[in-house]
């Protein structure tokens, strides 16, 4: 019963960040981009993640602009 009312396909409105639908897509990029850059040190993985974390933002704020 509590689970429920938690449940947000029942409704709509109360659907958290984590359950929006292009966030599946955005850990499936990231998944793909860790394997990638795998072999490459620490300090170019985190430059590459902070790229396509800015990437990945300035894409959701025009989207989000444009709606």
């Amino acid at each position: 019963m509590e689970h429920d009312m938690m449940d947000s396909r029942s409704n709509p409105n109360m659907a958290t960040r984590s359950e929006l639908p292009g966030d599946r897509m955005i850990a499936a990029l990231e998944a793909s981009t860790d394997r990638m850059i795998a072999w490459k040190g620490p300090i170019w993985r985190l430059c590459f993640g902070a790229v396509a974390m800015t990437t990945i933002a300035l894409a959701v704020l025009v989207f989000v602009s444009r709606a």
